[in-house]
């Protein structure tokens, strides 16, 4: 994104910015930033079940000593790896279950607001009865869930990964209907995977989408790259968000601490959070 292509990103005056983190490490020079509110945080920490099954009250005080008093805001990225809420396989569901309800209670636990999944939808399947299967049976699962949300004060939005498009994500939060139950989009999906280009996915998810993850690549790799360093042209992508009025948390889903400054710097957003 070159300097005349920040006009849709310089449309959010005051965006809300995160950067994700581990073992509460913010990557320099942000750590006064996030402590003065400025900066959220994303933390991937509980997307792991070997962090799951440990000392997560620790972890949870490592996060309360780096935030804490602070008004900055917190979301928690939940497990994905081999999981899914749909599976034939009973034990499999049961485990997913788990997981989930163990990031949730974390999520909680820490103070977050957001706890993001992903939609875990397999486009490899190419039976004609799975997109509908895949529907109804994720949106089963997720309103069990929705109590357990609007208790914890959570918000819980699915995250695109290997979608083709967001057609089937749109009929299952439609189906669930819950305002605890959003959609996270990220452009570095959408780029590999999706059919559909990036502000075809804000035209269709609309109100429902809340939070983004931003990165580039150059179609072939999910490489993290800071804004600008890949192929995707954000502009588009911004206009359609303001164009519909939308103003989603925005995710810095990079890797080094110099990513995301060369992220901001290509989104007009450096002086933001001083």
């Amino acid at each position: 994104m070159n300097m005349d292509n920040r006009a849709g990103s310089l449309a959010f005056s005051r965006p809300s910015l995160a950067v994700p983190v581990e073992r509460a490490l913010v990557p320099e020079p942000f750590t006064a930033p996030v402590r003065s509110g400025r900066l959220g945080l994303e933390v991937a920490d509980f997307g792991r079940g070997e962090v799951l099954d440990g000392d997560t009250a620790g972890l949870t005080r490592l996060y309360d000593d780096l935030v804490g008093g602070s008004p900055g805001k917190l979301s928690v990225h939940g497990p994905f790896l081999d999981l899914n809420p749909i599976s034939p396989e009973p034990g499999l569901r049961s485990l997913t279950r788990s997981r989930y309800l163990q990031a949730i209670e974390a999520a909680a636990r820490l103070g977050a607001d957001h706890v993001v999944f992903h939609t875990q939808f397999h486009p490899v399947l190419r039976m004609p009865g799975y997109p509908r299967r895949w529907v109804e049976e994720s949106a089963a699962f997720w309103s069990d869930l929705v109590p357990v949300l609007r208790r914890t004060r959570l918000t819980a939005v699915l995250e695109n990964m290997w979608d083709p498009c967001p057609d089937f994500l749109v009929e299952l939060l439609d189906l669930v209907g819950s305002p605890h139950l959003r959609a996270c989009l990220d452009t570095g999906h959408v780029n590999l995977f999706s059919r559909v280009p990036l502000p075809g996915w804000v035209a269709a998810l609309d109100r429902r989408l809340t939070y983004v993850h931003l990165s580039d690549n150059h179609g072939g790799w999910d490489e993290h790259l800071a804004v600008g360093d890949g192929v995707i042209d954000f502009v588009p992508f911004f206009d359609a968000l303001a164009g519909r009025g939308l103003n989603p948390r925005f995710i810095i889903e990079v890797e080094t601490g110099e990513k995301v400054d060369r992220s901001l710097e290509a989104l007009g957003w450096r002086d933001l959070v001083g």
